[in-house]
């Protein structure tokens, strides 16, 4: 049963990575010319007044699902750790 609560939880954790990463991607696509490299740096570093000083109000939507697909990959990597533990003290019985 566990087991495969984890494997949820890894697809949970590989779907939030995804949309993590084509918000970036969408994100950096917007920064001007010239701007895309040093845009794609402050998403990294979380400088997201930065990003919407050169890419404008467009970028809003795409940072706020970054920001939700971020937390959520590493809430459901949280949970999965626990689930883990607990699958590893129900085989030691």
């Amino acid at each position: 049963m566990i087991s495969i609560l984890l494997g949820v939880l890894m697809l949970l954790v590989a779907m939030s990575w995804i949309i993590a990463v084509i918000s970036a991607i969408q994100i950096v696509g917007l920064a001007p010319k010239g701007e895309k490299l040093r845009t794609y740096g402050q998403l990294g570093w979380w400088q997201f007044d930065k990003i919407r000083a050169t890419v404008g109000a467009a970028a809003d939507r795409h940072i706020r699902t970054y920001q939700r697909a971020f937390a959520a990959f590493f809430i459901i990597v949280i949970l999965a750790a626990v689930g883990g533990v607990l699958l590893g003290a129900q085989a030691q019985n």
